[in-house]
């Protein structure tokens, strides 16, 4: 009884002293990263049984509903074999996208849209957003915006492949 009383009286001591927005801070970085880990995909493209590229996209516009309004908007982080970026050994980002004008040349006949802003993001930006690691580069990756609720996206290149992800940009629509 008496370590229970002490116990309450060291909570309410500590917990007067440390500010609510701290703690309110920490409940909204949590939602955040909880609601991410729905609209996270990732992909590893293999050669010779080895991986060359793993990527990991999070789609950013249901996270961020007032900052990202006029595209589609991902996070990607991005660890390629050499040089870690989109751009490197034809290694692209595609959505699919059939009313675009902006289409890859090669990809023209499958309606894929290459993007419109590719953006390396700093380390500490998106610090609450999952899977982040020190070895891989960031990206913030515009497309055009799209008004379906389904989103593809195409990962890859000619040589390795490609993988392809669906994703549902309101859930509570579906």
């Amino acid at each position: 009884m008496k370590l229970s009383i002490a116990f309450l009286l060291l909570v309410l001591l500590f917990g007067g002293c440390v500010q609510k927005q701290n703690f309110q801070m920490l409940i909204n970085d949590d939602r955040i990263y909880t609601k991410a880990i729905g609209y996270t995909k990732s992909a590893t493209l293999r050669q010779n049984g080895t991986s060359v590229a793993v990527a990991t996209f999070i789609y950013i516009n249901q996270l961020y509903k007032d900052l990202y309004t006029d595209g589609e908007y991902f996070l990607v982080g991005l660890d390629l074999e050499g040089e870690n970026t989109l751009s490197h050994d034809g290694v692209r980002l595609l959505l699919y996208n059939p009313q675009s004008l902006q289409f890859h040349p090669n990809e023209k006949r499958n309606f894929f849209a290459a993007p419109i802003e590719i953006t390396l993001v700093e380390k500490d930006q998106f610090k609450e957003l999952p899977l982040r690691n020190s070895w891989s580069s960031y990206y913030l990756v515009k497309f055009e915006k799209r008004e379906a609720n389904t989103l593809k996206l195409r990962f890859g290149n000619e040589n390795l492949g490609y993988q392809d992800f669906t994703i549902i940009k309101d859930r509570e629509k579906n």
